[in-house]
């Protein structure tokens, strides 16, 4: 019985061994996820923007599937954010719950040439052609931003949780020394 015994000491030894010789790259794994959590979080975050709309359009894309091609209109909305130019793209989003992207797109063309508060969530990556998403649009003559409170909670509890991870790999790796 003695045997047994120390065979299984003697296994959770190396296990413990092999967990601390390991910890540096426990570390590594857990800040590439820590990264990207937050990458995710800012960009799925909603942002606001005073922005100039000049102009709107909808472009037909096409998707091929397994049989055949299925089209879809997608509406781009075109605007200047502090002299620079911001293009978004206007899609229906289940995470958000918009399913008016037509009504949108009317809106955004109502105020055309003129000052309009624009909420939305994403980047824009030339490389990979992606746009933001608008969500939301009102009228706005004040060049005021809207403080969006949601994404800064949104970081501030994905730091809570990524710091309290650290800190429970942490004391994990001082009790097993």
């Amino acid at each position: 019985m003695d045997a047994l015994k120390q065979f299984w000491i003697n296994i959770k030894q190396k296990i413990v061994n092999n967990i601390v010789k390991y910890f540096k790259y426990i570390y590594y794994v857990l800040s590439v996820f820590s990264i990207l959590l937050i990458t995710v979080t800012y960009i799925y975050s909603p942002k606001y923007d005073v922005v100039k709309i000049q102009g709107t359009e909808v472009k037909r894309t096409s998707e091929k599937g397994s049989i055949d091609v299925t089209f879809k209109d997608v509406y781009y909305i075109y605007t200047i954010k502090e002299g620079a130019p911001l293009v978004l793209r206007n899609e229906d989003a289940f995470f958000y719950m918009k399913f008016n992207s037509a009504d949108l797109q009317t809106l955004a063309q109502e105020f055309e040439n003129g000052m309009a508060q624009v909420k939305y969530y994403g980047i824009r990556s030339t490389w990979f052609s992606l746009f933001p998403n608008a969500i939301e649009i009102k009228s706005n003559t004040e060049s005021t931003t809207d403080f969006s409170l949601f994404l800064w909670v949104n970081l501030f509890i994905s730091f809570i949780l990524i710091s309290f991870v650290f800190y429970k790999v942490r004391k994990l790796q001082k009790m097993l020394h």
